[in-house]
């Protein structure tokens, strides 16, 4: 069997999810240091509201809700220029290194008092590695409307290895491709 929708309650736990909204808008800057070297620094802003029915010992549920904004975790990346283009049409290949800081909210209580589940935090409490590699190459052509244009083409590679954080609870780790 593929796979089915499961209606709440179907499968029994402690918790039986209603549902989770997640809205992230992140703030990134980026600059370039030198000829090799350029620095990433992001801050997402995380809107995110959740709901569960909580399973008592005695059989009762109890609907639980969670709604919160602001800053998450601040993920900062170097990048480094290992083999510069200078012409040659290789592009330029370069290797990421990075930290993400465990710079938002992970102690979140709801109207009730109830502390959040570490998942649905908007920060995590751990400190996480990024490593990873990139390529560069600026396409020259015809423009549509005549004269010249230039193309950038980007790929890159990162892994992010995270950290436990709180409760011991850790997130999976993140292979991501651009």
């Amino acid at each position: 069997i593929l796979g089915r929708s499961a209606s709440v309650g179907e499968i029994v736990g402690k918790h039986d999810e209603r549902y989770t909204t997640n809205r992230i808008h992140r703030l990134a800057a980026s600059a370039g240091i030198t000829e090799r070297l350029g620095v990433e620094v992001q801050l997402p802003f995380i809107s995110r509201s959740h709901g569960h029915l909580h399973r008592h010992e005695d059989g009762d549920l109890e609907d639980e809700t969670w709604s919160f904004s602001g800053a998450g975790d601040l993920i900062t990346r170097l990048r480094y220029a290992v083999l510069l283009d200078e012409g040659r049409g290789l592009g330029t290949w370069s290797v990421i290194a990075g930290c993400k800081f465990p710079t938002g909210r992970h102690h979140v209580k709801n109207s009730a008092g109830e502390h959040a589940e570490p998942g649905i935090t908007p920060g995590t409490g751990s400190y996480d590695l990024i490593l990873g590699a990139a390529w560069y190459k600026s396409l020259q052509g015809q423009a549509l409307a005549g004269g010249r244009a230039s193309w950038p083409l980007y790929f890159s590679l990162t892994y992010r290895a995270n950290g436990p954080g709180d409760e011991g609870y850790r997130l999976g780790n993140v292979f991501q491709a651009n």
